[in-house]
């Protein structure tokens, strides 16, 4: 594989320099500053739009005049005699030997094209796709992974002039095809191949689903290599074959042909709609000319540059990133997990990327770690980073300065309704933001988009577009006349784009990008589109009409909550069986991530005097504010049952007063029930629940479980175990058990699952049962028996272990009287995973077998992780513990340090051989306040227990099942070193928590039951 050196920096003006003094000198002006720059660009945005295009160099035919054909941005047609083609442009941007397109895979598949050699494989595609009847005008639907195969399909298509809808492999087949409701496609792109990470159904058998679901189709072509893993599509062609039959039939090359400039190329689903209305149409030569600009003018994009944007094919970010090679740049793709804090970081040094893009997450995952990418990896060439999303706040970007390099870091206001960013860095500006306290995001570097006059209206700050521009939407399929456009477009803010975000801009020039105005929201970093959500919710004949809010962190909770927020129809309440079926069906359809974390149900929506959905009222709500006075409601007692909801307003449904204890003298089933449903309503927050509602369909886990069964024993007398609500997780089955007294005590082990042959003991995590592993157990397709072992001091009047050794030795007893002798199999998640191996380590010591010792996503206390991770280690502990403490109001500051500083004597006394005095102060020792007494004494020695555990040589053979997505640090080093017998290490899809929920932990269960088979 030829190598190619990327060359090295050449500080030469930046090209908006150079437009500007060419525009200036054509209409006779000094435009060099661009504050003038930017004011001529908007209004003379004719002229500006003009010069760019003859200074871009594009290749086109016809004529550029008119520039634009109406004033009103809503009616305007931007050059409607030009002719080019998206896919052309894009291809003779760079020299034909010089690189295009480095393609990565997680398994380690590199893939190098040449401008030349993309062009070569571009033109065989698309001959072959002509060859089989697409023409220009036809839609095109896809299934694309983010590599080299899916960006020769995407620019076929636009050689041809069709139009292409992208849909992401992770994302349910419903979501899609709702996604796609109302288009006509002729030819149906995808990706079939298995993967390591792929998750849930598996990929070929999606698209064997959509196939027949879209009854236009005349084509469908696999463009990678494993068209068998599909063969039931019936009539599935591989593209690779496709175009070597046309290399060896075509008797002349491939004939470009050049469209309209408002040739539909791109069809992407709308942020602003509400109802999931049908695709949104981009122009090629709309798109092509508004990425131009914002390469070349913003972002100085050369032929010197290497461009790494990670994003996958459904998001705006992928066609933005595409339309880099008009630049002559090269671009690098990478189609995999995020396996650690530094698998980014890695490819930007290995590929010597010049701009590297990703999401915020990204880079606060990296500052949390204690990552240091400048010192691991060589960013010598790195010299801007583009971050799409939300405004950063200080101690990020001090950790990209301090650790990383001191490039700028740019945020990118992405609208995904234009293809565009709205806000963008400027090269010569030269501006470094000032520094701002940790909770203050942003407010620069960053400009407005040339040419565009960004304005913000209204009481939400939105942000909205003056002028006409080129990127503007062609409209939505099968909306001739344009009504949805206006819509959702036009008619909040009159002849104004109103483009949904919300935005200040500063005195200095600055800006801080604040949310959005329509509902899209990013919760643990994830980016939720409403519409997605909503499309599901359409099967749900009870439900009226629903909106997602997120609900900002505070002090009760570190992150972001999505909110679910229905109106049910007349007749219909919200009750458990219909809020369990919409978890199952979010997490199936769409994926785990668009599972809502709080549902309730609402008389109704709050309306603006337009009659429109008062988003910003809505959120205002459920973030305990009142509404603001230019927000207009018309209906504002609909918004009291948030202000007052103790779901929203006690965030920790451990804090909620549970009912009173029982009169004296119940014991009938009866009163079991009524107890148990008010008690199950008060702890999920809405009502009713039914007698056969499943406590964890409606969201319940361990510690909900824990708070639940501390109230029963407090209010009934009655101790049960958190591994009874695994047999009985109905109110009905719980409340058998506990009419018949026949409840479980806290005992060590406890039968899981029934099964014949040598049995899989499972042992507890940090919080002491094996609760949280409900999704993974009930997935586990086994004839093994399974046994949960849950630690001592569940019960009252026992005191737990404190050190792994001392719990090995007590719970191999109990494993002996289910099994005396081996082989072995055992495992454990997360804390349970150090006990599993010590447990291994002793029953080998005896002289027994170990069939099989897994350990799912188990790590080691920073202590004894290499020096670099070590370091790392504690620079994030440190950095946590200031931060802590800036953020707690002064009076209570004191008391968290003496409790610390009781946790650090409690650490000298297990050296000194003496018994901790306050085991429960160990970890959160504010959120863990509220934790029951006994699970707060457990998790406490737990947590000593893990800090003390340093695991020794082991000769056998592990089973490390590994979170996809990374966590502060990787135990992997750790684990090679100790494990002499080898590691089998197997990845699983989410990352610590969501690898054991939803259709993850279907994943992990399916990895865990294959190696149990063996």
């Amino acid at each position: 594989m030829r190598m190619d050196p990327v060359s090295s920096f050449v500080f030469a003006e930046p090209q908006l320099h150079a437009f500007a003094a060419a525009l200036g000198r054509a209409h006779g002006l000094n435009l060099q500053d661009p504050d003038r720059l930017q004011a001529y660009a908007c209004e003379h945005y004719r002229e500006f739009w003009l010069q760019l295009l003859a200074w871009a160099g594009l290749p086109c035919s016809g004529e550029a005049s008119p520039v634009c054909t109406d004033d009103r941005g809503e009616h305007a047609r931007f050059f409607p005699n030009l002719r080019l083609n998206y896919a052309e442009s894009l291809l003779q941007g760079g020299a034909a030997d010089a690189v295009a397109l480095v393609s990565r895979r997680a398994d380690g598949c590199h893939v190098r094209l040449t401008y030349g050699q993309l062009r070569h494989d571009v033109e065989c595609a698309a001959q072959a796709l002509r060859r089989h009847g697409l023409s220009p005008g036809d839609q095109v639907v896809a299934v694309l992974r983010n590599d080299d195969r899916a960006a020769v399909a995407a620019l076929a298509v636009a050689a041809v002039g069709a139009s292409l809808a992208i849909a992401a492999p992770e994302t349910g087949v419903p979501t899609v095809l709702s996604r796609w409701r109302g288009l006509r496609p002729k030819l149906l792109l995808a990706h079939v191949g298995a993967l390591p990470h792929d998750t849930g159904m598996p990929l070929a058998q999606r698209v064997v689903q959509l196939a027949s679901a879209l009854p236009t189709l005349a084509l469908q072509v696999a463009v990678d290599d494993a068209a068998s893993a599909a063969s039931g599509t019936g009539g599935l062609q591989n593209l690779g074959e496709l175009m070597r039959i046309r290399m060896r039939t075509a008797a002349q090359p491939f004939a470009w042909q050049r469209h309209a400039f408002d040739q539909p190329l791109f069809i992407t689903a709308s942020a602003l709609a509400e109802g999931g209305p049908p695709g949104l149409l981009h122009s090629a030569g709309g798109v092509l000319l508004e990425h131009v600009k914002e390469h070349r003018l913003h972002c100085d994009l050369r032929d010197t540059d290497r461009l790494f944007f990670q994003t996958s094919c459904a998001w705006m970010m992928w066609p933005w990133q595409l339309s880099a090679l008009a630049s002559g740049c090269s671009i690098v793709l990478y189609d995999g997990p995020i396996r650690d804090p530094s698998t980014l970081w890695q490819i930007v040094g290995e590929e010597r990327v010049t701009v590297f893009g990703c999401s915020p997450p990204y880079l606060k995952l990296g500052e949390h770690a204690g990552l240091v990418p400048g010192r691991m990896h060589d960013l010598g060439l790195l010299r801007a980073i583009l971050c799409a999303g939300p405004s950063l706040y200080e101690p990020v970007r001090r950790w990209v300065r301090e650790r990383v390099k001191p490039v700028p870091v740019h945020t990118l206001l992405a609208s995904p309704d234009l293809l565009a960013c709205l806000l963008l860095g400027a090269p010569p500006s030269g501006l470094v933001a000032a520094p701002l306290s940790p909770s203050e995001p942003e407010a620069g570097p960053i400009s407005r988009s040339l040419g565009m006059d960004l304005r913000t209206a209204g009481a939400q700050s939105e942000l909205v577009c003056l002028n006409a521009f080129p990127a503007r939407p062609l409209g939505f399929v099968g909306d001739a006349q344009g009504t949805r456009l206006h819509a959702i477009g036009y008619a909040r803010h009159g002849p104004a784009w109103c483009d949904g975000s919300r935005v200040v801009f500063t005195p200095q020039g600055g800006a801080r990008v604040l949310g959005r105005c329509d509902g899209v929201l990013q919760v643990r970093g994830i980016h939720i589109d409403p519409n997605e959500v909503f499309e599901v919710l359409q099967a749900f004949p009870q439900i009226e009409s629903a909106r997602i809010v997120e609900q900002h962190s505070s002090a009760s909770f570190s992150e972001g909550r999505a909110v679910l927020l229905l109106v049910m129809r007349e007749g219909d309440v919200l009750d458990g069986e219909i809020t369990a079926h919409i978890r199952r069906r979010l997490a199936e359809a769409a994926s785990a991530a668009h599972v809502p974390d709080v549902i309730l149900a609402l008389p109704e929506l709050p309306r603006s005097a337009r009659g429109e959905v008062a988003m910003q009222a809505l959120a205002d709500a459920v973030n305990g504010r009142a509404p603001a006075p230019g927000d207009q409601v018309v209906n504002p007692g609909c918004l009291q049952a948030l202000l007052q909801s103790p779901a929203l307003r006690s965030p920790d449904p451990l804090t909620l007063d549970m009912p009173p204890p029982p009169a004296p003298g119940w014991r009938s089933r009866q009163d079991h029930e009524a107890y148990l449903r008010l008690l199950w309503e008060r702890v999920f927050g809405f009502a009713p629940i039914g007698l056969d509602d499943d406590f964890f369909e409606l969201g319940g886990h361990s510690l909900l479980a824990a708070r639940m069964l501390a109230d029963i024993r407090r209010s009934t007398g009655q101790e049960l175990a958190l591994g009874t609500l695994l047999k009985a997780p109905t109110v009905r089955q719980l409340a058998a058990l506990m009419d018949e007294a026949a409840w479980d005590l806290p005992v060590p082990l406890v039968q899981l699952r029934p099964g014949t042959g040598r049995p899989f003991f499972l042992v507890h995590s940090l919080a002491g049962t094996f609760l949280e592993m409900w999704a993974v157990l009930r997935a586990l397709d086994t004839s093994r028996p399974v046994f949960g072992l849950q630690a001592r001091g569940l019960g009252s009047g026992q005191q737990p272990h404190l050190r792994v050794v001392d719990m090995a030795r007590d719970y191999i007893g109990h494993m002996r009287r289910v099994q005396p002798h081996g082989p072995y199999a055992v495992g454990g998640y997360s804390f349970g995973g150090l006990i599993a191996f010590e447990i291994a380590q002793q029953l080998r010591r005896a002289g027994e077998t170990v069939e099989l010792l897994g350990l799912i996503d188990t790590h080691v206390h920073g202590r004894y992780l290499p020096l670099g991770q070590w370091v790392q280690h504690r620079v994030a502990r440190l950095t946590g513990l200031l931060r802590r403490l800036e953020s707690l109001p002064r009076r209570e500051r004191w008391d968290y340090l003496r409790k610390k500083a009781c946790v650090v004597m409690d650490r000298l006394r297990l050296r000194a051989g003496l018994a901790p005095l306050h085991p429960e102060l160990v970890g959160d020792v504010l959120r863990e306040a509220n934790f029951p007494p006994a699970l707060r004494r457990v998790r406490g020695a737990m947590i000593v227990a893990f800090r003390e555990y340093r695991p020794e040589p082991y000769p056998g053979r592990v089973l490390f099942l590994r979170a996809a997505e990374p966590g502060d640090s990787d135990p992997l080093p750790v684990w090679r070193k100790v494990v002499q017998g080898g590691l089998d290490v197997s990845v699983t899809p989410g990352n610590h928590d969501e690898m054991i929920a939803g259709a993850n932990a279907k994943a992990l269960a399916l990895a865990l039951a294959r190696h149990l088979r063996g």
